[in-house]
Order: C-alpha cells, then sequence, then structure tokens
C-alpha cells in the first residue's frame, strides 16, 4: 500500500512513497501503468532507473528499522500523431453530383478533429473544422462536383489529436467521368444549294457511359449527324461522328448538338453553322428535244443559265465510254443565256451517253449542270457474222442469232441482201418489241449447186 501519490500530466513526475511499519517484514511497492502510456524513466529511492511501456515496477525491502521508501516516474510526452487508413477511391464520378469523400482515423490517446480538402480548379479548398473523438473515428466529407469531364481532382483530409499533432492523408485523386467533344464548334466551307458539305467530331467516354444520345437543337433538317443513340463506350473508348449540311434554300443555319449518357446528365455541347448561297452562274430549264434518241438521230441539247453579272462562255461534254469529251465552247452573252449543243447520234443501240454543260461568267466564276444521261435507242443484233461453214449439197445447215430491243420498236423489218434464196431466215416481219425484249432468228443454208454463199440481213 502507498500511504499517499502526486499526479502529473505527461512529461511531469508521479511520486509514491510509504512509511512501512517496524513490524513489517517487507514491503512492496508497485504500479501498473496503463499500455497507452509510455514510461519516459523513474527512479527508486532517489536511484534513476529506466522503463517504458505497460510495466509494473515493483520493490522489495527488509527492515526491522522505520525507514520510508519511495518511486517516482515520469510519463513520456504523446508525441504520435493519428494514423489514416487509405480508402477506396470513388469510382465513375461525374459532374453536377454530390460524392461522400471518409477516411478511417486511429490515434494512441483521443481524437480531437479534422479539416476536408480539395482541389476542383487548381485551388485547395478547405472545409470548417469538425470535431470528433475517441481513439478511433471517421472523417466525413460530402462534396459537390463542379469541375468539367476529365478533369483530375485531388483531395484529402487532415487530423489532429488532443495532444496537438497532426497529420494528413496522401493527396488522392480521379477523373471526372462523363462524355465530352474533341471541339465546341465546327463551322463548314460555304456551300451552294443542292449540294452537301460533310465534316466529323470525335466523342471520348471517361469512365463507363451507357446509352450515349446526341440531340439537336436548331435548324435540325439542315445539319444532320449519323450517331446511333443508345452507344455504350467503356473508359477512354472514341466513336467519330459524321455531320453534313445540305438544303435546296439559301441561308445561315446552324445547330447545337447536346451529348449525355445514363451517367453524364451534364449536356454537353457542340455547335456546327453552315452558309448556303445560290450558286452563280445557276442552271435550269436543262433540255433535249427528242424524248427517244435512235442512232443516227440529230438532237439539240440546252440549259438556261442566269447571273448576277455578265456570262461568258459554256462548253458541252458528254461521256461515252468513261472519258469525257468536250465540244467547241459557245460564246454567251449577258445575265441570262442558253447553252445549246446540236449532236449527231452515231453510237450504237444499247449505249449509255452522259452529258452536261460547263458555264463561267465575266468575274471567273464557275458552274456546271447534272451529269444526265440517255440510252441510244433501237435494235441490235447480238453478233455481226454468222458462218455456216463447209455444207453438203442439197444438205441443211442451221445457225440462231439474237436480235434486242432498247426502247419500243414496232414492225421489225429483216432484209437480205446476197445470196438470199441460199441463206434464208425464220423472222415474221412486223413484229414489235418493247424495251430489253429479245428474239431470236433462226437461219439456214442449202443448195443444189457448190459455191461459196454469203448475204446481209
Amino acid at each position: 500500500m502507498f500511504s499517499s501519490s502526486s499526479y502529473a500530466n505527461t512529461g511531469g513526475w508521479i511520486t509514491l512513497f510509504t512509511n512501512p511499519s517496524s513490524e513489517d517484514v517487507s514491503t512492496i511497492l508497485g504500479v501498473r501503468l496503463q499500455s497507452t502510456f509510455d514510461i519516459g524513466s523513474f527512479t527508486f529511492n532517489r536511484t534513476n532507473l529506466t522503463n517504458y511501456g505497460d510495466t509494473i515496477i515493483t520493490a522489495d525491502t527488509t527492515v526491522t528499522t522505520f525507514r520510508a521508501y519511495s518511486i517516482a516516474f515520469k510519463l513520456a510526452e504523446d508525441r504520435l500523431p493519428p494514423i489514416f487508413t487509405a480508402p477506396k477511391n470513388a469510382t465513375d464520378i461525374y459532374q453536377n453530383t454530390n460524392v461522400n469523400f471518409n477516411t478511417t482515423w486511429n490515434d494512441s490517446v483521443a481524437l480531437a478533429g479534422y479539416i476536408f480538402s480539395i482541389n476542383q480548379t487548381g485551388v485547395w479548398v478547405n472545409s470548417s473544422y469538425i470535431e470528433f473523438n475517441g481513439k478511433s473515428n471517421l472523417s466525413e466529407n460530402i462534396s459537390y462536383i463542379i469541375a468539367d469531364t476529365k478533369t483530375n481532382i485531388g483531395w484529402m483530409f487532415y487530423a489532429n489529436d488532443t495532444s496537438g499533432n497532426i497529420n494528413q492523408t496522401d493527396i488522392f485523386t480521379f477523373v471526372v467521368a462523363g462524355m465530352v467533344w474533341n471541339q465546341t464548334n465546327i463551322t463548314l466551307p460555304n456551300l451552294f444549294t443542292g449540294n452537301v458539305r460533310d465534316s466529323s467530331a470525335l466523342i471520348t467516354s471517361y469512365g463507363t457511359n451507357n446509352n450515349i444520345q446526341i440531340a439537336c437543337i436548331g435548324d435540325c433538317s439542315v445539319i444532320k449527324e449519323n450517331f446511333s443513340d443508345g452507344t455504350n463506350l467503356n473508359d477512354l473508348e472514341s466513336a467519330v461522328i459524321g455531320f453534313n449540311c445540305s438544303s435546296v434554300q439559301e441561308g445561315n443555319f446552324s445547330a447545337n448538338f447536346t451529348l449525355s449518357s445514363d451517367g453524364d446528365i451534364t449536356l454537353t455541347n457542340l455547335s456546327i453553322s453552315c452558309n448556303i448561297t445560290e450558286r452563280f452562274p445557276f442552271w435550269y430549264n436543262n433540255l433535249i428535244n427528242d424524248s427517244a434518241i435512235y442512232q443516227g438521230d440529230t438532237v439539240r441539247f440546252n440549259t438556261t443559265w442566269n447571273d448576277t453579272v455578265s456570262l461568258n462562255y459554256s462548253l458541252f461534254s458528254t461521256n461515252i465510254s468513261s472519258l469525257w469529251l468536250n465540244d467547241t465552247r459557245q460564246q454567251l452573252n449577258g445575265k441570262i443565256d442558253v447553252s445549246t449543243n446540236v449532236s449527231y447520234i452515231n453510237q450504237t443501240p444499247g449505249t449509255r451517253v452522259g452529258w452536261r454543260f460547263y458555264v463561267n461568267d465575266s468575274l471567273g466564276n464557275t458552274n456546271q449542270t447534272d451529269i444526265f444521261e440517255y440510252t441510244v435507242l433501237g435494235i441490235l443484233w447480238n453478233q455481226s457474222t454468222l458462218s455456216f461453214g463447209i455444207v453438203d449439197i442439197n444438205g441443211v445447215s442451221n445457225l440462231n442469232a439474237k436480235i434486242t430491243s432498247y426502247g419500243n420498236n414496232n414492225n421489225l423489218q429483216v432484209s437480205c441482201a446476197g445470196n438470199c434464196s441460199t441463206i434464208q431466215d425464220d423472222f415474221s416481219d412486223g413484229t414489235n418489241l418493247i424495251d430489253l425484249d429479245s428474239i431470236i432468228v433462226r437461219f439456214n443454208c442449202t443448195s443444189l449447186n457448190s459455191g461459196n454463199y454469203s448475204n446481209i440481213k
């Protein structure tokens, strides 16, 4: 038993002492310290001793006379800061959402409070100091994410204990999830009415984005995109989106295309604009004076041109075998004039012919009509010669040929010039055939006399 003692805070001395009676055979002096205390030093009967940690200090004495014994010990100061347990980083954190951040703390004595800090804009911003207690506790913060998609955000906690020791977590980071365009504006080059101007943009997914949607606001019938709504993309996957602008009307057109997903409800915007003007010189009244063009016909082609300045000249061009052939250019006058070409058609039936006009004006502006086509009409044999070879006298040899109709052909006639009594056909003159109909004509060769025979059909 200790007859008396003194108490001091960490860093101060505690003295325990006793005055045993003369009848005592032995006296034991002892003290047990909690494991959270650190004995920095102690003395027994003025002798300096050293001991640390959880311990029982004892002293055994045998006395026959009255003596006094004492133990004095000093507790070491608390110099250990709070220790944190690394949290799991949240995944797929999107802009304009609330996020819960937390970290677990442990201390050897007692926790006091914490501060949360986050960097969304390049500047660290601290929250208010929040008290907490105990040897183990949780620091928490709910923050609203204002940073744009693909921004790298840092965050951490500070904590202190009742002894004034301070610690901080590592800096943890995450990338704001969502969808982004690779650009914010596209201005298409000017184009003329009836033409098409194309462009493209890239979308990239940060984190997982499901059910991606692209919505259009504005001149959506003029400026269009080819994206398939409902597409899913994983982290850092991309997709190319095609756009086109086209209209038969003049004007300045624009449209906004917003990008979102199930997780990313913030509408990311891409603006596209295009300017469509009437092309000068522009053409109209593209005409042919013959609706059915046969081999041997003479056909007139013409187009009317209109301009804001004087027209200069036009050029007629045809394409028969994948090669464009230009005719002599024609002088034009005034702001309105007609390009004309008269051509003799010598191509065989079934030939497809493309044609168009080019034009320029006094300022050097050029234009061209669309490509127009026609098929030369008429009747055509499938071959130009037949040879029976050697035929016995009074024998008969037969061969076939086919004729095909391009366009409607009535009252067909097969005439003969040459040895028509020896080489004959079975065609019925006066037959009618419609477009692409065919008929087989049989020829036979027979004679009682030897000789070389031929004819032309």
